[in-house]
């Protein structure tokens, strides 16, 4: 009878710690897999950031060289209209006159 107890109780014991092993070198493993899992979302994170501060530069330049060209394009329209006038065009031959050839050198 002591036989068939130890038969049986061995291989159970044997069982039973390989599965508790186990069980902790999954559990160890898992917790070594979320770590690097997170290390790499925050890295992502961190990336997303940076990127995002990249494109919002750029777009705050953009925005500031669309500002300029509209203040050179307001400028270009207003002289081009007071040039096309007649008024326009004797107002910068009086400046001319006077600048250019009424000053003795």
């Amino acid at each position: 009878m002591n036989e068939i107890i130890i038969a049986v109780v061995v291989p159970i014991l044997t069982s039973l710690i390989s599965y508790i092993g186990a069980r902790y070198q999954s559990k160890s493993e898992l917790d070594k897999v979320k770590e690097q899992q997170n290390a790499e979302i925050q890295r992502i994170k961190e990336q997303a950031k940076n990127e995002l501060e990249k494109i919002r530069l750029q777009m705050d330049k953009q925005a500031e060289l669309y500002e300029k060209n509209a203040q050179v394009d307001v400028t270009k329209d207003i002289m081009g209209q007071f040039m096309g006038s007649a008024e326009g065009k004797k107002i910068v031959n009086q400046v001319f006159q006077q600048e250019f050839f009424s000053k003795k050198r």
